[in-house]
């Protein structure tokens, strides 16, 4: 399963490449959890989790439960602590399913 996701990791990550964003960070861990990918565009560093399906029968945005984001938010934490970031920051999410890749941004502010 971790190889599946690592291939989905990858495809975000040119994702956002393409788009000029530059990667901190991949497979970012701290006691709290993980984060996928940790990337910065335009002096904003984004914490983006990625979800890959191969079915499109219910939305991936519903697989990121409140425990992740508690995991993502205290693991970014320990990321702006311990590099002494001081820029904005936003949390994100990358949807791949089947070939189609969605980005959604401020994923903390999402319904839970």
């Amino acid at each position: 399963m971790r190889r599946k996701g690592y291939i989905y990791e990858k495809k975000a990550k040119q994702w956002l490449e393409q788009r000029s964003y530059r990667i901190l960070e991949e497979n970012y861990y701290s006691p709290y959890g993980e984060i996928d990918l940790i990337a910065e565009k335009e002096d904003i560093i984004y914490f983006i989790e990625v979800k890959s399906s191969q079915s499109s029968a219910i939305p991936l945005t519903y697989k990121l439960s409140k425990a992740k984001k508690t995991n993502i938010m205290n693991t970014s934490l320990h990321y702006i602590e311990k590099n002494n970031i001081t820029r904005q920051i936003s949390f994100s999410l990358i949807t791949i399913q089947k070939e189609t890749t969605r980005y959604y941004k401020h994923i903390i502010d999402m319904e839970t």
